[in-house]
């Protein structure tokens, strides 16, 4: 396959930071190459990475793809769970659309990725309870076979 779609996401990042980023050499030579929509993106509301990058992956605003903070609400967990796994989200992702038609999928680090079929995927996750590593959750939420070796 001779065509690839590769969607970049630089968490935190605004408009106003460009000017920083694009004095990076590898960046400034880069960007040359590359599609970029900085100046013309307003984010969702709320503006927190889980809910943001679904919308990017989705098209949706987090009303409808589900995904409406980092974290979930579990006022009784010292540390409640976050949005990893992609049974959360409500409606169809760029990465399902693009396997359904035949194309393989990789991930690396996208939110509300985790056990997401996606062929080639190591999902931001990490241990939230004292009886888990981090070994452990990684394999279970990525591609175990693909992502095993950076474990």
């Amino acid at each position: 396959m001779t065509r690839y779609l590769f969607i970049l996401s630089f968490d935190a990042l605004g408009a106003k930071d460009l000017e920083d980023i694009e004095s990076l050499p590898n960046f400034k030579k880069n960007k040359k190459k590359l599609a970029h929509i900085f100046k013309k993106v307003r984010s969702i509301y709320p503006s927190l990475t889980y809910p943001a990058h679904t919308s990017i992956i989705t098209g949706h605003y987090p009303i409808t793809h589900g995904i409406v903070n980092n974290t979930k609400i579990q006022p009784n967990r010292t540390s409640p769970d976050w949005y990893w796994y992609k049974d959360a989200i409500k409606v169809p992702t760029l990465y399902e659309i693009a396997k359904a038609k035949g194309y393989k999928t990789a991930s690396f680090l996208w939110p509300v990725a985790a056990q997401s079929g996606i062929d080639y995927n190591i999902a931001e996750i990490f241990p939230n309870r004292f009886w888990l590593n981090q070994v452990l959750v990684s394999l279970w939420g990525s591609s175990p076979f693909f992502s095993s070796p950076y474990e």
